[in-house]
């Protein structure tokens, strides 16, 4: 049996966030003494309850303090992230674990965070999101010259200049790229298809109610290779859930 752990991290926002940070250190490295195959890491920036801004920071300090664990993003939100910059700290951290990495991509889903940034509303984000997909996966898979133009980023080396190594993006370790995720919410949710669509690790939540992770499964029908829910008490949640719909013994 494989074990995996979500942490959002969740703290009382009244603990001193040193201490926290600790605390998340210790769990990670004990997880990973203990045999737990996969931790996924949140990322938020306004929620006291959820301190780390930076789970690829987080990711790279834990990184020497583990040896078997596989470590990923849940995950970076990419509207309040150039694609440039996910892709190459992405590609760096999987080199920096020598492929131990795991990235998972979503729009997130706090108000808070949205304003600090001066977001647009959910849906385009949700384009956004995708946009920044596509362009990550090309980044880490074109050389330049490229030109990349979306609707909301325009990506481009015009010139490579590969004796002098002018022009040169850096690729993952994982070839062509480490696994991928996203974040799911609703089973009709547009991510919810894309993930299955494209075979990417649908990562939910213990905060949604346990018809909707059930109905993440319904939904993939023949897309879903691997689910693997984030929150402390998903996977019982949805077990019995699934008893109940029948689709479980």
């Amino acid at each position: 049996m494989q074990l995996g752990m979500f942490m959002m991290p969740l703290h009382p926002p009244e603990k001193d966030r040193t201490q926290c940070f600790e605390e998340d250190i210790e769990l990670v490295t004990r997880a990973d003494e203990l045999g737990f195959t996969e931790i996924w890491v949140g990322q938020h920036h306004t929620v006291a309850w959820e301190p780390i801004p930076s789970n690829d920071l987080f990711i790279a300090n834990v990184l020497p303090r583990t040896k078997n664990v596989r470590l990923g993003t849940g995950v970076s939100i990419l509207p309040q992230h150039h694609p440039v910059n996910v892709a190459v700290r992405l590609a760096f951290l999987d080199h920096l674990s020598r492929g131990r990495l795991n990235c998972g991509f979503g729009q997130g889903g706090v108000a808070t965070d949205w304003g600090l940034f001066d977001l647009p509303d959910p849906q385009t984000q949700g384009l956004m999101t995708v946009e920044a997909i596509d362009m990550i996966l090309k980044l880490w898979q074109t050389n330049a010259p490229f030109n990349f133009e979306g609707d909301f980023w325009h990506i481009k080396i015009e010139h490579r200049d590969a004796k002098d190594g002018m022009g040169e993006l850096l690729k993952p370790y994982q070839k062509p790229h480490p696994p991928l995720a996203m974040s799911v919410i609703r089973g009709d949710s547009k991510a919810a298809r894309m993930s299955g669509q494209r075979g990417y690790i649908p990562i939910s939540t213990n905060l949604v109610p346990a018809n909707t992770l059930a109905d993440h499964l319904k939904k993939r029908g023949n897309h879903l290779l691997t689910v693997r829910y984030g929150g402390y008490h998903a996977a019982f949640i949805l077990a019995n859930q699934l008893r109940k719909l029948g689709n479980l013994p």
